[in-house]
């Protein structure tokens, strides 16, 4: 025979609890009494009647009831509020169930009165209830106050004869406190987490009416069937209507984090001004700010129509942490101080605030042009139609097509301008108390791992981002600190690359080296046999972990640049045998050293998973100069660059990836770190040597002859679509930087698609697919 406790929850039960205790004696072997501080005899009560009598704040039906589980000296329980009592019937069931235990949950009718009268012909009967079950399968749940056994799996639940007995109502006063107060609950507890409308407040109040009448028979039962089914009614109204109201109470702060021009923080302040829907408030950090840009602020706060906060440091750093938490609202929404905000901006974000999410709005890039006119007439609407606009399909603002198109949205990225919102207590879990900085992306990206999804924003919560050319490529003096390996790991890493004249064709193969030493516990140069001085630059590295070993190039291979794939196996197969890892780099590419600790947390994270064959890198491909990116789907997106120490695995084709034996692509996990390519960076002479002598590695002379121009310099203008670079560079490129001698600005706001990518363009901006991508590996989700 199972022992089973017996759980009540009381507060101020004088009237009640005697009765409940004593219909539970014959099957209880344990009565254990959760109150929440009752003021009148209930503890003397239940004390008088030898119950084990505990005590705990009231946070909720449901958190009370799962604390009681937790204070039941067995795992078989029956759990009770204290105006019930069992009936003759169900204490027999109750005993039989318990002596047999035939099933692993009960349920049983709870029979309600309503002033004396027992109301079987109402929406009360049969009212089924689970009530009695092994607590190790399931808890209380569902939405306070009307919470219910939640099972975490299917089991057999068995239905026990008889009823429990509820001591519902005695009057209408009574009936109508209880309406009101649970109508409160309900939309608390719902706020913003579930919808409310004129129409939803109109066909759930009749759907209720029409049930309880005619469907549960309260038609027939008299003045009390009447009053029961017109209160349930009144209960669906006023729920539905007091979450209505509930939904449109949000406030909100808006926190600026200004590092930009003061013309730019005026024109957000103004676009604030203009707003349809107003924040309650708007914090600005600022990191040593100049006086012109205080007296700015000064001048607004006089005339702003909500409280304007200025927060800064005299260091580098803004204090972000601090304007969190001294924000007074319960939202959050954050913005560059380079982002005009569309008049519906805030209420965009106002309108999707909804709990379990953060949003992410729409970001549109503007041109210089556009910029400076913006800010000459102090202009903060942007239309459509206007010139000097990027991404234009995102400055379309409608409320149809963002609810067509808005969508929930894994993996969050940084570098974008921010234009994020979220719930304050959710900030409040990840931000680490006492902290004078933090990276506001960073926080975002922990909300994710706390399972709290990103949603999209499409066609609404717009910020226009001004273009500034001080926040772009020009070289920082500023290197950061060099990876250091952590002592306790025990993780070996070789990198490898190949070069061949690399002088005369200008390659940043320094760079690229240097660019992964502190990665790798070793550097195989594969040096083919040059007509410059390669060999010497290389040995001018200096390195202790620089492996050189000497090739000779094959060039009758003249076909898909197969010579640079044997040169690379060459590289490979020279890496010592016990590294774990293989990071390839090519004499173009270069690695940011901010990426350094992603790409060894993701070495090691995945050094003894068999399964994971390499690491898969994004890209930024610059042309013409380091000011340019490329914009256009011409330009491979990902490739693979860290390999596991494994022969059977190969370089594919012209060696800009890999391959597994027999020919098989690799399994590899996507990581959060770039490859800087720049391959198509150089002095336009050298680049023109470039062309003319490596297509002899992939075509004959007589396709050379026919598709590669004849020219001293090569001709940086025939681009079809770039984008200006507004990050900063690895600092092992900022003194190439310098010294660059050549000259090359492009037109940003020309975009010179075909037909072919306009059409795969907008399959990917309403599907997010990129269609027809060449992919020579496989993702492991």
């Amino acid at each position: 025979m199972v022992k089973i406790s017996v759980v009540i929850i009381t507060f101020n039960e004088e009237e009640n609890i005697a009765r409940c205790i004593d219909s539970v004696r014959p099957i209880a072997d344990e009565i254990v009494v959760i109150d929440s501080f009752s003021k009148d005899l209930t503890k003397k009560i239940c004390l008088e009647k030898g119950v084990r009598f505990i005590e705990h704040p009231f946070e909720g039906h449901i958190q009370q009831k799962n604390f009681g589980l937790t204070q039941a000296q067995y795992d078989h329980v029956l759990s009770l509020d204290a105006d019930e009592y069992l009936s003759p019937e169900l204490t027999y069931s109750i005993f039989f169930a318990k002596k047999l235990w035939p099933a692993e949950a009960y349920e049983m009718n709870r029979l309600s009165s309503y002033g004396g009268r027992w109301m079987k012909l109402s929406a009360w009967y049969p009212d089924r209830k689970l009530r009695l079950w092994n607590r190790k399968l399931g808890t209380w749940g569902g939405d306070n106050p009307h919470d219910k056994v939640i099972l975490t799996k299917k089991v057999n639940v068995m239905h026990l004869k008889g009823d429990l007995m509820h001591e519902a109502y005695d009057n209408a006063s009574e009936f109508l406190v209880k309406v009101q107060g649970y109508s409160d609950i309900f939309a608390k507890e719902k706020r913003y987490v579930l919808h409310s409308s004129s129409f939803k407040i109109f066909y759930k109040t009749f759907y209720s009416f029409f049930f309880n009448f005619f469907v549960k028979l309260g038609l027939f039962g008299g003045y009390e069937g009447a009053m029961i089914s017109m209160s349930n009614t009144n209960y669906t109204f006023y729920k539905y209507s007091k979450l209505y109201e509930a939904n449109r109470q949000l406030k909100i702060s808006l926190i600026i984090l200004a590092k930009c021009k003061r013309d730019s923080l005026e024109l957000v302040l103004l676009s604030i001004m203009r707003q349809s829907v107003l924040p309650d408030e708007v914090i600005i950090t600022l990191a040593r700010p100049s006086e012109e840009t205080l007296q700015l602020i000064a001048s607004f706060q006089s005339i702003f129509p909500v409280a304007l906060h200025a927060k800064y440091t005299q260091t580098a750093e803004q204090p972000v942490a601090q304007a969190i938490e001294q924000a007074k609202n319960e939202y959050l929404i954050f913005v560059d101080g380079d982002v005009v905000l569309h008049k519906n901006f805030i209420k965009s974000h106002k309108c999707n605030a909804w709990k379990g999410r953060f949003l992410q709005g729409s970001s549109v890039h503007l041109y210089p042009r556009k910029t400076e006119s913006l800010i000459k007439e102090k202009k903060t609407k942007v239309s459509f139609n206007d010139s000097g606009i990027g991404n234009r399909l995102r400055a379309i603002e409608s409320n149809i097509l963002s609810l067509l198109f808005s969508s929930y949205k894994k993996g969050f990225k940084k570098g974008r301008p921010l234009n994020l919102s979220c719930w304050k207590e959710d900030i409040d879990a990840v931000l680490v108390p006492g902290r004078d900085q933090v990276d506001i992306a960073d926080l975002f990206v922990k909300l994710e791992a706390l399972d709290i999804r990103r949603k999209n924003l499409i066609f609404s919560g717009i910020g226009y981002h001004l273009y500034h050319p001080e926040a772009g490529t020009q070289a920082s003096d500023h290197i950061t600190p060099a990876f250091v390996k952590p002592a306790t790991s025990k993780m070996k890493v070789s990198g490898f690359t190949i070069i061949r004249n690399s002088v005369k064709y200008d390659y940043p193969i320094v760079e690229a080296i240097t660019s992964i030493l502190p990665l790798c516990d070793e550097v195989v140069v594969a040096v083919g046999d040059s007509v410059d001085n390669t060999m010497d630059l290389i040995r001018s590295i200096n390195s202790p972990k620089i492996k050189i070993i000497e090739t000779v190039w094959d060039e009758t291979l003249r076909k898909g640049g197969r010579t640079f794939a044997l040169e690379t196996d060459k590289a490979f197969n020279a890496i010592s045998p016990d590294s774990d890892w293989a990071f390839y780099i090519q004499a173009d590419e270069t690695v940011h050293e901010k990426y350094y600790p992603v790409i060894w947390a993701e070495m090691e994270k995945y050094k003894d998973s068999p399964e994971v064959d390499g690491l898969l890198f994004k890209y930024k491909h610059f042309y013409g100069s380091y000011d340019y990116v490329g914009e256009s789907w011409r330009w491979y997106r990902r490739e693979i660059r860290v390999v596991r120490n494994n022969k059977n695995i190969f370089s594919y084709r012209d060696a800009q990836g890999f391959r597994k034996k027999p020919n098989d692509k690799l399994m590899v996990k996507l990581i959060d770190a770039y490859i800087y390519h720049y391959g198509w960076v150089k002095d336009p002479r050298a680049m023109q040597n470039k062309q003319q002598d490596w297509n002899k590695f992939y075509h004959d002379d007589t396709w050379i002859e026919q598709h590669v121009a004849k020219a001293e310099e090569f001709d940086y203008s025939n681009i079809d679509s770039l984008e200006l670079f507004k990050e900063t560079h690895p600092s092992a490129m900022l003194d190439r930087i310098r010294r660059k001698n050549w000259k090359f600005d492009y037109d940003i706001t020309k975009r010179k698609y075909s037909l072919k990518e306009k059409f795969k363009r907008a399959i990917y901006f309403f599907t997010g697919y990129r269609f027809g991508e060449y992919k020579n590996y496989k993702i492991i989700k």
